[in-house]
This record gives structure tokens, C-alpha cells and sequence, in this order.
């Protein structure tokens, strides 16, 4: 047997169905598999041995594989473990969420055999190279295949990322590294709410709207903005995520 093939993967999902699944396909590969039925038996069991590779349900009653994800990045024993969401396929609010907290891919429900055997070995090659490891680079593939614009900023509102649909609906010819989204906007937008309101961002509305018009006054985009705030064990802000609704066409119909 390869020494690469028995490497340890922590399977984490509440649903037994789906353990039993990942059994059925990834023992054959010859991993070693280990299982929690929540995120807190998870915790327990990587503070005995760090696995290799964690594949983790999110939407999970209790401890969240969200929280659980936050709990490993803040620990610096854990924070470099790949870790794939395991989430249906098309929950956008998953991948927000992986953005923030730093999951390294999203495996889709229900699984898709080659797939699944496929992700794993790639997200385990991850785990052996410090340079690729806990960088996000494989999560961002799969954001910049999202056809809605989503910006992700830092607490003091500085852009950190933004996928291609972003990039493009902005219609910016300017590189978006160490920018400040509410400078930005506000310069370049009409913006439905004060800066006073954005400016903390843990008090500012979780929707907005952005407004654009050309020389002779007429408007030529608007969107709405929807904010959500993630934080780590210690209700620090880690992330603030940005997804843009193109709303002019609702505007015209009415």
C-alpha cells in the first residue's frame, strides 16, 4: 500500500447516512478514517491526533462546522489542516461562509464518487506543501466560479479578495490590493446610508444599495448590498463579505 494512502482523514457530519457514505468510498482508497457525529467530538478527537485531511459538515446542530473551522485557524497546532466543507450543492451561504473562516475547498451532497476520491487526494497534496497550505487557493477557484460579484474586506474595510464577477461589475481599470472598499464606493457610487453607518462594521445594516449614473444624470447601475460579519471564538471580526445584487432590471420593470 502507497504511504501517501494511509493517511488520516476525520469525516464530521451529524447525518450517519453520510459517514457510512465516505466509508464506502474512501476506505477502499485505502485512508485511514476517523469519525464524529458533531463538532465538539470532532475538537475532542483532533486534540488527541491531528489528522490529515478533515472533511466537515456545516450546517450541524450544536457546535457548527463553521465554529469548529474558526476554533482550528486560531490554533496554531491545527490551523494548517486541509479542511473541505461538506455542503449541498448550490448553497451559496456555505461558500460565504468557507471564505471567511478559510476552508480550502467545498465537496457538494450529494457525492459524486470520482469526485469526491479526486478532491480528497488533491486537498491531502495541499497538506504536504507549506507554501499552498492554508493560502485558500483552491477555495477562490471555486468563488471566482460564481457568477454573483463578492468582495471580501478586512475589519477596517480594506479588500482582501474579490472574484471576477466582482472585478467586472465595478468597471474599475485600477488593481484592487490594500484598496478601501468604503473609500471606493463612496467616491465612485451614490451609497443609500451614510459613512457614519458603515464605518463600524459591526453595527452597519446587512443590506444597502449602490447607485451609479453617467455625465448626463442617468443612472447606469444599481445594486444591492448584502453584508454579513464573521467572527472568531472570540466575537472578533474576522472577515467582512460583500455580495452585490445587479437590481437595475427590477427598477425598470416597475
Amino acid at each position: 500500500m502507497d504511504a501517501a494512502t494511509k493517511r488520516t482523514i476525520l469525516c464530521v457530519d451529524d447525518d450517519s447516512v453520510c459517514l457510512k457514505l465516505l466509508e464506502a468510498y474512501l476506505s477502499p482508497q485505502g485512508y485511514k478514517l476517523r469519525f464524529a457525529e458533531s463538532g465538539k467530538d470532532a475538537l475532542k478527537q483532533i486534540e488527541k491526533e491531528i489528522p490529515d485531511l478533515i472533511l466537515l459538515d456545516d450546517m450541524m446542530p450544536g457546535m457548527s462546522g463553521t465554529e469548529v473551522l474558526e476554533r482550528l485557524r486560531a490554533d496554531k497546532r491545527t490551523s494548517s489542516i486541509p479542511v473541505a466543507f461538506l455542503t449541498a450543492m448550490n448553497a451559496k451561504e456555505d461558500r460565504i461562509r468557507g471564505i471567511a473562516v478559510g476552508c480550502d475547498d467545498f465537496i457538494s451532497k450529494p457525492f459524486n464518487t470520482v469526485e469526491l476520491i479526486l478532491r480528497v487526494r488533491s486537498l491531502l497534496r495541499i497538506g504536504l506543501d507549506p507554501e499552498v497550505s492554508g493560502k485558500n487557493e483552491r477555495l477562490w477557484r471555486h468563488i471566482a466560479e460564481m457568477s454573483q460579484p463578492m468582495i471580501v474586506c478586512s475589519p477596517d474595510w480594506i479588500i482582501t479578495n474579490l472574484n471576477p464577477g466582482a472585478q467586472r461589475y465595478l468597471m474599475s481599470g485600477q488593481g484592487f490590493e490594500n484598496v478601501n472598499f468604503l473609500e471606493f464606493v463612496f467616491k465612485n457610487y451614490s451609497v443609500s446610508i451614510p459613512w457614519s453607518q458603515l464605518s463600524d462594521c459591526t453595527m452597519a445594516p446587512k443590506t444597502f444599495h449602490i447607485e451609479k449614473k453617467n455625465s448626463g444624470g442617468s443612472v447606469v447601475q444599481r445594486a444591492e448590498v448584502n453584508l454579513e460579519i464573521f467572527e472568531n471564538p472570540d466575537h472578533e471580526t474576522l472577515n467582512i463579505v460583500l455580495m452585490l445584487r445587479d437590481v437595475m432590471g427590477e427598477v425598470k420593470k416597475k
